[in-house]
């Protein structure tokens, strides 16, 4: 097996890590299923499941395991998503001068994971009524995202499309992938993206819990790998020749047949 990742070329590190997942996910779920685990906790560690299902489908894709070796993982991930994503727990809020405010917005870790889950809904090709799933998730916490729009267009086209956001402070992190969507120009469009890729994914998501996880012993890294950005890519069909190669462009993903 030949790994896709650049940073870890031993397909091993990425099997041990799978098998540390699985091992600690069938052990969970023995917690719970014997009543070891308080009724109130239950949904936190749910939340663990969900995350570990998302750094599996990473590790798979990382160690070159076969893409349909992802659905499985991904299936799983979705099914838990009703649950953990439960009452608007994963939007953003700020303590401010008239108390605790709370926007049509997902804060940035819960914003990765649907922009990833929405990318992998795509390129995965996930049944729509499975896709389904997450678009009423984002539609009952009233989350308007352009981005997240023009994933779910493409899965969805029947999708009433909306002019205006509901949050008008844009991620940073993403807006050069949203000037890339827009751009009618694709030889303009596909510059964005190499720049995007080679100088602002990664760097920018400096906050994040998975940034810099390659260092020290490194055994918690699962890949690094920008499924959005892909998505994005096949959907508006541009060359990704002068990108294809970047290390957390997800190549196989977009040229796979489908």
């Amino acid at each position: 097996m030949i790994t896709r990742d650049e940073l870890f070329q031993n397909p091993d590190h990425f099997i041990e890590l799978i098998g540390r997942i699985r091992t600690a996910y069938t052990t969970a779920q023995g917690w719970i299923k014997d009543g070891k685990i308080k009724s109130d906790r239950i949904v936190f560690l749910k939340q663990g499941f969900f995350y570990d299902h998302l750094d599996t489908m990473n590790a798979l894709y990382s160690a070159g395991y076969p893409i349909i070796d992802m659905v499985p993982e991904y299936t799983q991930a979705l099914e838990l998503m009703p649950e953990v994503w439960a009452n608007g727990t994963k939007k953003f809020r700020m303590d401010t001068k008239e108390g605790l405010q709370i926007y049509d917005t997902y804060y940035m870790d819960a914003n990765d994971s649907i922009l990833a889950m929405l990318g992998l809904g795509y390129l995965l090709n996930i049944t729509t009524t499975d896709f389904q799933c997450i678009v009423d998730i984002i539609d009952r916490d009233k989350i308007q995202n352009l981005v997240y729009e023009t994933i779910i267009k493409a899965k969805i086209p029947s999708r009433k499309v909306f002019e205006k956001e509901s949050y008008n402070i844009p991620n940073p992190i993403y807006a050069s992938l949203r000037k890339a969507i827009f751009e009618s120009d694709k030889e303009v469009a596909q510059k964005v993206i190499k720049h995007y890729l080679e100088k602002e994914w990664y760097q920018l998501h400096k906050d994040a819990g998975w940034y810099n996880s390659h260092k020290g012993d490194g055994k918690g890294y699962s890949g690094y790998w920008s499924f959005e950005t892909a998505a994005i890519v096949k959907i508006k069909g541009l060359d990704d020749s002068i990108f294809r190669d970047n290390e957390y462009y997800p190549k196989d993903l977009v040229h796979q047949q489908r």
